[in-house]
């Protein structure tokens, strides 16, 4: 729900994205993205397993830097969840 509720403006095409100039706007360009519909554009991760395998996939295409955002608003949460659950697996 925090993915679709923060950042439902990721389903946005991109060519529209620079023509919306208000938040009203972004909110029409993504009315109709439905909630279920939002893994479909951002990776919602639920579990540390998730992240690593993302972490591990981007670095197998050659990233060698990643940014992990968090779109929900327990930011508390998401530090004790990534210490706990995702820096042990990581090499």
């Amino acid at each position: 729900m925090a993915a679709w509720h923060e950042w439902r403006n990721a389903a946005v095409k991109p060519n529209l994205l620079a023509e919306l100039k208000t938040p009203r706007e972004f909110d029409a360009a993504s009315r109709e993205v439905m909630l279920e519909e939002i893994d479909n554009f951002i990776p919602l991760i639920t579990r540390g397993t998730e992240l690593v395998e993302l972490v591990e996939e981007c670095a197998a295409c050659g990233f060698d830097e990643l940014y992990v955002h968090n779109v929900s608003r327990d930011q508390h949460g998401f530090i004790r969840f990534v210490a706990e659950k995702v820096f042990s697996m990581l090499k």
